[in-house]
């Protein structure tokens, strides 16, 4: 038979003393009139009173700071009255009184429970200062790393743009002298300079990539590419430096690789081909080999592994681990050989982390090395064309010869060369030195685009632009292509926010200049064409081609309440754009315009959503001024545009009867 003991009150009492007494928080046990009842070690420590001292008096009066005792006597007197207590049961930070009168932060939880006499409150305390010191630390900390970066991205954005811009001269006076008809020893020194030029972009290039992964402010895309087109493009390369050597070069795609992988090609080929020129640099004899592989086929996407295998120097044993740290090179007689900035292999490795693959690399002093990296990628579903970088590859025919380009520009040696790559490309150029000059020659002629320096002196090309944009005449929608050495995402996203439609970089590449045309132009042209149809309507700044094609998948009665909707949501967001720019709210104008611009690019209102599109460029970019005059140019846009809709809307159903008459009569 088993006796169960039954501890007495005494026991239970004792008990419970015991484990108040030993805790490490504070305890206060306090009485429905807010007295004193238990006041634990802990709590005499952290408050500096003793318990016999505080037993019996109000703890409102003990512990709480002046600031704070109205309220806390008002809580405790709406729980004794309604049973409510906001605070009870959970977590709260704030401030307590020592018995030198200093306050501090403390974290508080409240319990009830009933005793003999009634309610009772059982306050949990601890001393949160070290804590709250350490959180300030930490978020002064964070701001001074974040203050660092800025600085560091700032200073890197900057050096680009210095050293961009005269390497641009460099390059492009080089690529001048190509044309002009050398001599074999001529052709041979300018290839070396050409090729040095190259190098010290590459190396630009490197640093700025470092950067915007170590600020996690780098993206890579998704798209289809040709497997062999991106082994092939790497082999082309590396092929004449390989051949100089007397190297054996070759690649090899396995059977079971797809032809159209879906990935970002500029990148796996960026790490590919840096793993190869590593291989050629570090190789003086023997061979070089580039792979791809399946890896492995059970995983959903597969894995593919490329690796790029060489018979050169090797890798010690004792190097290997650190080989893709930041900076990292072979000891200082291999640097001095084959120099680098000790970053090729760590962007290697963080684009492929980016990517969620792994790199590696097995190798043996004086028997050569395998880099390899793995990354999964889907089977791609068409096919893509990698474009060439070449700065030498033209079309034999212009596409865009013959057409007026403005050039913007405040440094006289890359005058010359964009000047030169033009004309060599058909187009008739005018040649202007800052941004206010740009603007003063498009008020005196018309072009069909703009090549604008993002940074002159005077005005620069940012603000030459808002200006042209914001002018409303034969101009105001050109394109504008903007030129800069500033290399990073968020310039870029600066640039195109300003109003520019396009941006390539310093040292300017031939083929890209001409493609950023073609594109454009291209465009330009496109819109006039339907601009054109339009006016032969009647209808003027719509697309009827647009807003036909929206209202053709609609039925009659669905026709109806689109275009009711259309004009009701037009008119609203105009009174609510107009009343935001008089109440002088971004915020509200922001939305407003927003709204306009997307319901007037989906009916096909291109001088709407083009108008409403800048106002809210300007808001964002806290241009607040420039965007709220531009609020009665969106609203008479809004109302031509209704108009036109009207107008539209009853030449489409001509048209529509015409061509059934037309069948008809063919029948």
């Amino acid at each position: 038979m088993i006796v169960k003991k039954i501890k007495s009150r005494e026991q239970r009492n004792s008990q419970f003393e015991d484990a108040v007494n030993g805790a490490l928080d504070a305890i206060i046990i306090i009485d429905s009139d807010g007295d004193i009842m238990e006041f634990n070690p802990a709590a005499e420590s952290i408050f500096g009173y003793q318990k016999e001292d505080v037993v019996g008096k109000n703890m409102g009066d003990i512990i709480v700071p002046n600031q704070h005792r109205r309220a806390h006597k008002e809580g405790m007197r709406r729980y004794i009255e309604t049973g409510f207590g906001p605070v009870l049961n959970t977590h709260l930070e704030l401030t307590a009184l020592h018995a030198s009168g200093k306050e501090f932060d403390v974290e508080l939880a409240i319990t009830t429970t009933r005793g003999a006499g009634g309610e009772i409150f059982i306050g949990y305390l601890r001393d949160i200062t070290e804590r709250k010191i350490a959180a300030v630390e930490l978020h002064k900390a964070k701001e001074r790393a974040e203050i660092a970066s800025k600085a560091k991205s700032g200073f890197l954005a900057m050096m680009s743009h210095e050293i961009r811009t005269p390497l641009n001269g460099v390059l492009g006076i080089l690529g001048m002298l190509k044309d002009s008809g050398l001599n074999e020893e001529q052709e041979r020194l300018l290839k070396i300079g050409r090729d040095s030029g190259r190098s010290l972009l590459g190396l630009i290039n490197d640093i700025l990539d470092f950067s915007k992964l170590e600020a996690g402010k780098f993206n890579l895309q998704s798209v289809s590419f040709r497997t062999e087109e991106l082994i092939k493009s790497v082999y082309s390369l590396i092929g004449p430096q390989a051949k100089s050597k007397a190297l054996d070069l070759k690649c090899n795609i396995g059977s079971d690789v797809p032809a159209v992988l879906v990935g970002d090609p500029d990148r796996l080929r960026q790490v590919l081909l840096n793993l190869a020129w590593n291989a050629v640099k570090f190789t003086s004899a023997g061979f070089i080999k580039l792979n791809l592989d399946l890896a492995d086929r059970t995983k959903e996407p597969p894995t593919y592994r490329f690796s790029v295998v060489d018979s050169g120097v090797g890798i010690p044993s004792d190097k290997q681990g650190d080989i893709f740290a930041e900076f990292e090179t072979l000891d200082a007689s291999y640097s001095r050989e084959f120099g680098g900035t000790g970053l090729g292999l760590a962007i290697c490795k963080s684009l492929i982390s980016a990517m969620d693959g792994r790199i590696g690399v097995f190798s043996e002093k004086d028997k050569g090395s395998t880099f390899w990296f793995e990354v999964a990628l889907q089977k791609g579903q068409h096919w893509a064309i990698l474009k060439d970088d070449d700065v030498d590859e033209l079309p034999a025919t212009s596409a865009i010869a013959g057409v007026h380009i403005l050039v913007a520009e405040d440094i006289i040696t890359n005058q010359l060369i964009i000047t030169a790559m033009l004309e060599r490309m058909g187009c008739d150029v005018d040649v202007v030195s800052d941004g206010s000059e740009a603007v003063r020659s498009m008020t005196l002629r018309s072009y069909d685009a703009v090549l604008m320096d993002v940074s002159m002196p005077e005005m620069d090309g940012l603000e030459a632009t808002r200006i042209v944009r914001a002018s409303g005449d034969e101009n105001a929608s050109v394109p504008i292509i903007g030129v800069t050495a500033y290399a990073f995402d968020e310039d870029r996203e600066k640039i195109l926010a300003a109003g520019m439609d396009e941006v390539i970089p310093k040292p300017i590449s031939r083929a890209a200049l001409y493609q950023a045309l073609c594109e454009q132009i291209g465009r330009r042209r496109a819109q006039s064409e339907q601009r054109n149809l339009a006016s032969s309507d009647g209808i003027e700044g719509l697309d009827l081609e647009a807003l036909q094609s929206v209202l053709a998948s609609l039925t009659p009665d669905a026709v109806d309440f689109a275009l009711d909707r259309l004009r009701s949501d037009i008119e609203k967001h105009t009174l609510l754009q107009n009343a935001a720019a008089k109440d002088k709210d971004p915020k509200a104008f922001e939305r407003a315009t927003h709204a306009i611009s997307g319901v007037a690019g989906v009916f096909g209102a291109r001088e709407l959503e083009a108008l409403a599109g800048r106002a809210n460029a300007l808001i964002r970019e806290s241009q607040n001024d420039r965007a709220f005059e531009l609020s009665s140019d969106v609203t008479d846009a809004s109302q031509r545009f209704l108009k036109a809709v009207a107008l539209s809307t009853e030449a489409l159903i001509r048209k529509a009867g015409d061509a059934e008459e037309e069948k008809r009569r063919n029948e």
